[in-house]
C-alpha cells in the first residue's frame, strides 16, 4: 500500500530541474521587461519625420555654383 502512494506522489511531483528552469525563465522574462521599459520604451524613442530622414541621408539642401549639375551648360 505504501509503495502505491509513493509512486503516486512521485508521479505528480515535477522534476526538480523543471522548477529550477521555470524560475530562471520567469526571472529572465521579468528582467527583459524591465530592460525594455527603462531603455527601449516609448518614452525613449526619437520622433522620426520624413524631412528629418531626408536631411540625415542626403544632408541639407544647398546648391552651389561649383556643382556641375546646377551650372548652366554643364
Amino acid at each position: 500500500m505504501a509503495l502505491n502512494s509513493l509512486r503516486a506522489n512521485v508521479a505528480t511531483r515535477p522534476h526538480p530541474l523543471v522548477r529550477e528552469i521555470g524560475l530562471v525563465l520567469a526571472f529572465k522574462l521579468v528582467a527583459l521587461f524591465f530592460l525594455y521599459t527603462f531603455f527601449f520604451g516609448p518614452s525613449h524613442r526619437v520622433d522620426v519625420t520624413p524631412d528629418g530622414v531626408h536631411a540625415a541621408v542626403f544632408g541639407p539642401h544647398t546648391t552651389s555654383p561649383a556643382d556641375p549639375l546646377t551650372r548652366p551648360g554643364g
